[in-house]
């Protein structure tokens, strides 16, 4: 006869444990495996916090480019108390990734512990680009557009997170980028044909115009930008 299992017995700590037996067993056999993560997740679930770190370092240690990794981790770490650790992880992240939420909402939680609400403002406004329907993204950004300094300018003594910092220089060479692009402003057309406004261009001072760049285009750019930046840091900062 089948045993009867409660309805409430999945999320119970017996299924926990029942998981973990299961995880840690697959994780002996297999180190190198992505089961460590489930694993890590099984073990915060019954208060094993440090236990969960251990495995998380661990198996980053053999395969460190998983996202959902670093954030559990980054979130374990704040669980903990120790922030620092956190953010260091989740500004690396969300300069790689601007489009976790998990990610961008724990950064900007710990920004404003720091009472840095310039660097919330401008993350989680970021978000917005990228679920732009969303109305927990949306009240995310609402939240903090309304605790940043007054003018949204940064404080001038406020620190520049990693994360804004990339960001903010990716917006910076696009613009750079957008307006060195033939027949912007240079009174030359791509195609070399001359009319009449290039011939009345020709006789007084050229104008520059401004072109506002392709979303898309400047958020591969940003993305790009962001890969080697974190690249050329990789040996100054350490997770």
């Amino acid at each position: 006869m089948a045993k009867n299992i409660p309805d409430n017995w999945r999320g119970s700590n017996e299924y926990w444990e029942k998981l973990i037996k299961i995880y840690s067993a697959k994780f002996r056999l297999n180190p190198q495996s992505y089961i460590y993560l489930p694993l890590a997740d099984a073990l915060a679930s019954v208060g094993r916090k440090e236990e969960a770190i251990e495995t998380l370092e661990y198996g980053m240690a053999l395969t460190p480019k998983r996202r959902a990794s670093k954030i559990l981790l980054a979130q374990l770490y704040y669980d903990t108390g120790n922030m620092q650790k956190a953010r260091v992880i989740l500004e690396k992240a969300v300069s790689l990734w601007p489009d976790t939420p998990a990610a961008v909402a724990l950064l900007c939680r710990i920004y404003e512990k720091e009472n840095n609400l310039y660097s919330a403002h401008m993350l989680s406004a970021n978000l917005v680009n990228y679920y732009p329907d969303s109305g927990y993204v949306k009240s995310l950004a609402a939240k903090f557009a309304r605790l940043a300094p007054a003018g949204r300018k940064r404080p001038a003594k406020a620190p520049r997170p990693l994360a804004v910092e990339i960001l903010a220089e990716s917006r910076d060479n696009e613009g750079k980028r957008a307006s060195a692009r033939p027949g912007n402003g240079t009174g030359k057309s791509l195609n070399g044909i001359t009319g009449k406004a290039r011939a009345a261009g020709a006789k007084r001072k050229t104008r520059k115009r401004k072109i506002k760049p392709d979303p898309r285009e400047e958020r591969l750019f940003a993305l790009e930008h962001m890969l080697d930046k974190i690249t050329s840091l990789k040996e100054k900062e350490k997770i």
